[in-house]
């Protein structure tokens, strides 16, 4: 908590959160708040793009299984507008073959839920920062 009066630490720019479970995706949206983050949400890779024509945050995190188009479509979507932009992939499917293709697309990163929120956010910080 901040002391009284005190001005809350605030990080440049914006996160990106991509996530078609709600419960999860709100989570994540307060945690990273109350850490200083400013949010953008989308629930879906096609909403995520759309949020990517209004302003491009600082990090995108993408989570890979979701109906419609998947995380890995959506990555190649960014990747022809944004190439540097840094994208982490956030999922429950461990496969190497799945890691293997976000690697080849160029994600910056790649973690499997359940994650401990403080490492996130010490990626981010990384990837803000970098």
């Amino acid at each position: 908590m901040s002391e009284k009066g005190s001005i809350p630490l605030r990080y440049p720019g914006s996160v990106l959160v991509v996530d078609d479970d709600l419960k999860f995706r709100n989570i994540l949206k307060d945690f990273l708040e109350l850490s200083g983050f400013t949010v953008v949400v989308a629930g879906s890779g096609k909403d995520a793009l759309q949020r990517l024509a209004q302003t491009v945050p600082r990090v995108v995190l993408l989570d890979v299984r979701m109906p419609g188009m998947d995380g890995l479509l959506t990555l190649k979507h960014i990747r022809l507008s944004h190439p540097n932009l840094p994208v982490i992939c956030i999922t429950q499917d461990g496969g190497d073959y799945t890691q293997e293709q976000a690697e080849l697309l160029g994600v910056s990163d790649y973690m499997l839920k359940p994650f401990h929120f403080q490492e996130l956010k010490s990626i981010l910080l990384l990837k803000i920062f970098a």
